[in-house]
């Protein structure tokens, strides 16, 4: 998504399509104010206090009604997206480098997948609540013992049904399998491939897109002094045995 903020308006661009928002809309950064910003109140803009992390997005666009939901990611919002009269009519304060949204089936909920903080944040679409677009829970896990996380930078997010969800793990190579109204994870799919991130739910199947394949491709890596582009095309020290992390598990190397 682009947003870009002349004097009088604002044109957020999703995808091609560009939709143009009244300039009281403007002020994409995230800070500590209440949950919901309305479009016509103004608020000068706010810096989003940290470098961009350049998180991946899966289906960063959900549609509800006459409603578009749209994961912000540098100001950590999920800004509603009004698309008859194309401004924006709220935001949401969600977590660190919100990068996946899906509407639950009934269309009462929307999650929204935070990369970095590990999390995902339920918030209310249903105009008939008291809680009506605010966050109303948050579906996280910790290791009970080094209370580090086991939800680590989710995804995509899709639903089998509005009892249970599935969320890809995209550091974890795994599904969590979400009870939808505990809001706890319930299992666990081991993805044969690495960093899995887009997933879709189409009949009794879930088909999941990782960003690498697993297939075992081959590459030339070597001394970073002698990388030519050619023979040697990377450090092979460097990428594989200093910076290594769970996305280079399973890669084969060439050492030349």
């Amino acid at each position: 998504m682009t947003l870009s903020r002349p004097m009088s308006r604002v044109a957020v661009v999703i995808f091609g399509v560009t939709l143009v928002a009244a300039a009281g809309t403007h002020g994409f950064g995230g800070d500590a104010r209440p949950a919901v910003r309305q479009a016509d109140t103004p608020r000068p803009p706010t810096p989003v206090g940290r470098p961009s992390l350049e998180s991946p997005h899966a289906a960063p666009v959900a549609l509800r009604g006459e409603l578009v939901f749209v994961a912000n990611t540098p100001s950590g919002t999920l800004d509603v997206i009004d698309r008859t009269a194309r401004k924006i009519v709220a935001r949401v304060n969600v977590g660190v480098d919100p990068v996946g949204v899906a509407v639950r089936p009934d269309g009462k909920e929307v999650w929204v997948a935070n990369h970095v903080s590990d999390s995902v944040s339920v918030i209310d679409i249903d105009p008939g609540s008291p809680t009506y677009l605010q966050i109303v829970a948050t579906v996280q896990e910790f290791d009970p013992k080094t209370r580090g996380t086991r939800f680590d930078e989710p995804v995509g997010i899709a639903f089998a049904s509005n009892d249970k969800a599935y969320v890809a793990l995209s550091a974890e190579n795994q599904i969590a399998v979400i009870d939808v109204a505990a809001r706890t994870v319930t299992k666990r799919l081991t993805i044969p491939a690495q960093d899995p991130r887009a997933i879709a739910v189409r009949g009794d199947r879930l088909y999941v897109i990782p960003f690498e394949s697993n297939n075992q491709t081959q590459l030339s890596g070597g001394a970073g002094d002698k990388i030519d582009g050619n023979l040697v095309t990377f450090d092979a020290y460097k990428h594989s045995i200093q910076n290594n992390n769970v996305l280079s598990l399973g890669h084969v190397v060439d050492i030349v």
